[in-house]
């Protein structure tokens, strides 16, 4: 699929993400995760156990109701394929900091050492583009995630449309495990007139 970046004037509509209640939301996150994980774990492809050789680094807020459940469902599909994936994954929510500014130097700390960052942008957050962006000044491979291909419909963030690959949580698992997975791609072009 191809999303044009810096979208302006009328969206094409409303992320899947932010136009359903918390209670539907965790009922498509589920689904959205159980296939993850069905196309690898019930591949009929066998899957090596890994040695952690490679750093993740997920980006993404966990402040409010639906970037929780979103969070937890990444945490349910790295979990699940611990024994296969060769990434060592850092989740900053999983952390725990004796200060603020611990929790920062050791976030910085872990981005630097990445060989990749993986940033949920549904939810716009601040320190969220913050991670992207020095990840992107570090030259990180940068995966951005969304529940599904509408996140990258409407509206999508020209700072952030080329910061790296856009994939959706569906796909996550296969990342994981470093099979081939979809990405979206965004085209270089305005909707209209900037």
């Amino acid at each position: 699929m191809r999303i044009e970046a810096g979208k302006t004037g009328k969206a094409k509509g409303i992320s899947t993400y932010n136009q359903l209640d918390i209670a539907d939301l965790r009922k498509v996150i589920d689904s959205e995760a159980d296939i993850a994980l069905s196309s690898v774990l019930c591949s009929k492809e066998p899957i090596p156990t890994c040695i952690k050789t490679k750093k993740l680094y997920f980006a993404g807020p966990w402040f409010n109701e639906k970037s929780n459940a979103f969070y937890n469902s990444i945490l349910t599909i790295a979990n699940m394929c611990e024994l296969f994936t060769d990434y060592d994954i850092f989740f900053p929510r999983c952390q725990v900091n004796k200060t603020p500014f611990n929790a920062f130097m050791k976030n910085v700390g872990n981005i630097q050492d990445a060989d990749m960052v993986v940033a949920f942008v549904d939810d716009k957050d601040v320190g969220t583009a913050w991670e992207i962006g020095m990840a992107y000044s570090l030259n990180k491979k940068i995966v951005l995630i969304g529940l599904d291909d509408t996140t990258f419909l409407s509206h999508t963030n020209v700072m952030l449309a080329f910061t790296g690959t856009c994939t959706t949580l569906r796909e996550f698992a296969k990342l994981l495990v470093g099979k081939d997975y979809r990405t979206i791609e965004i085209e270089d072009k305005w909707e209209g007139i900037e």
